[in-house]
């Protein structure tokens, strides 16, 4: 069995990534196998996948769309026709999910495990931070790559099923986890939070155009308009 998790950042994947592990405990869990740290060890996205289906048998792990842009590859480099199933994961909340990218990257807390003996974010408690283009522009390019990656599935009539986060996230599966998922109250913590609906109607609009790479610098225009 090869299966892997599609998603984008802050979706849930490391959680729906415990839960079908657990269903499973034969299968080798590699957690999110394009992961930065890896790509510098063992190279680019076809390498790395040339890697995968070398060493490896009985498997799962995720990955984002976002790895496929930085680790240079084409979308046949993933190899996705190998797979026995192609898990679709998908949030349909996209400034909640730059929010979450945004706290984390400001706590260092990217996962959150019951077995932790200290919850980092408390360290967070009372302080606010606000959400950079930076984070807007990976978030939307990393939406763009997923929805690049599952237009190639569905073309191609791969094997998958879509995965609605809402669904995984207050799951049974989800309680018994060792992953505990956030319920943060971002209104309070990030001091650019009203500006959420106008900056996800501006991302999507050039998601939706294909645009975000090519037009980066109109995008961040537009969305430091709105911030300043």
């Amino acid at each position: 069995m090869k299966k892997i998790i599609v998603g984008t950042f802050r979706s849930g994947s490391t959680l729906l990534l415990d839960i079908e592990s657990n269903k499973d405990p034969s299968l080798i869990n590699l957690g999110e196998y394009y992961l930065k740290s890896v790509r510098k060890e063992l190279g680019n996205i076809k390498q790395l996948t040339i890697s995968l289906f070398n060493n490896y048998s009985h498997f799962i792990h995720k990955m984002h769309g976002y790895s496929l842009y930085k680790g240079k590859g084409q979308m046949e480099d993933l190899q996705l026709n190998k797979y026995d199933e192609i898990v679709l994961l998908e949030r349909d909340d996209f400034w909640t999910q730059c929010c979450s990218w945004q706290v984390a990257a400001e706590t260092e807390v990217w996962v959150q495990r019951k077995s932790f003996k200290e919850n980092k974010y408390q360290n967070f408690t009372g302080q606010t931070c606000a959400v950079s283009f930076p984070t807007i522009f990976r978030m939307a390019v990393d939406k763009l790559m997923y929805n690049q990656i599952k237009e190639y599935v569905v073309k191609n009539d791969l094997k998958h099923i879509v995965v609605d986060y809402t669904k995984i996230s207050s799951s049974k599966q989800a309680a018994n986890s060792n992953i505990i998922e956030n319920n943060y109250d971002y209104k309070t913590m990030i001091t650019n939070y009203n500006y959420g609906r106008i900056i996800t109607d501006v991302a999507l609009d050039y998601i939706e155009r294909n645009a975000v790479l090519t037009e980066k610098n109109n995008l961040k225009l537009e969305i430091l308009n709105i911030l300043k």
